[in-house]
């Protein structure tokens, strides 16, 4: 993850968020997540589509654990995901609990989704989205909690190598607009949302103005992919190279 370190010297003008206490910030984050003893019945479809997606190849997902593993925070299914219900006022199917080093699946917001085969895209994309947030935590111990720009720099780069703004999947406006700039644009539509989602007492002004500060670096940064998977075919050749990226080295 790009270095986004936190800065004490942060203008006033910034939102309050970037002021309140340390504590006062968690308990925020937290009070997203209700902590509710769903009914077994009610976790069955999420429970299905979330196993269907774990069992299927998926290049991102797969080089997403394997990176989570070599840098010493494997990832458990059962310890790691948790399917809750989430605060009506977080307009987002899930979220990254850094405190718990856990995935939030909403089940209130995914138990709504008419159809199977959207609930598993969406899926997909949240698991992968979600997934970075926690290889960039885990990586370079970034403090969601403490600063915005780390959920920011996090938010580009879910957007980025999740694969929600892969070309195959946005063929009509992808060549409309140009390849890269569709994705760059794409990207930073969907940080600003994801971003929005958890900072909903920002104005549309000061995310836009975080969003540009950081973006180019965050962007650019795409570890541990060797490249940007803008593609499926891209997807599947960044994890061939990170499962072959040791095979060459020459030990003294």
């Amino acid at each position: 993850m790009a270095n986004q370190d936190a800065d004490a010297s942060e203008p006033k003008s910034l939102p309050d968020f970037f002021h309140r206490d340390v504590s006062e910030r968690r308990a925020f984050i937290m009070s997203m997540i209700t902590n509710s003893k769903l009914p077994s019945e009610r976790l069955e479809t999420t429970l299905i589509t979330l196993k269907k997606v774990l069992s299927e190849e998926n290049p991102v997902i797969s080089t997403l654990f394997s990176a989570l593993a070599d840098s010493g925070c494997a990832f458990n299914f059962n310890k790691h995901i948790l399917i809750e219900n989430c605060n009506p006022n977080l307009l987002a199917y899930g979220l990254f609990d850094s405190q718990r080093n856990r995935i939030v699946l909403c089940q209130n917001m995914l138990e709504n989704i008419p159809s199977d085969s959207v609930k598993y895209d969406i899926m997909k994309y949240l698991l992968s989205f979600q997934l970075v947030h926690a290889f960039d935590h885990c990586r370079a111990n970034a403090d969601f909690f403490v600063n915005p720009k780390h959920d920011m720099c996090s938010a580009i780069r879910g957007a980025s190598l999740s694969g929600l703004c892969m070309f195959n999947i946005n063929k009509l406006m992808s060549t409309f607009s140009g390849f890269k700039s569709y994705h760059q644009k794409c990207v930073k539509d969907k940080a600003f949302k994801s971003f929005q989602a958890l900072y909903g007492d920002w104005s549309d002004k000061d995310i836009k103005k975080l969003l540009d500060e950081v973006f180019p670096s965050c962007y650019n940064d795409h570890s541990p992919f060797d490249r940007i998977p803008l593609t499926h075919n891209q997807a599947k050749m960044s994890y061939k190279a990170y499962q072959t990226r040791n095979r060459y080295n020459i030990e003294e």
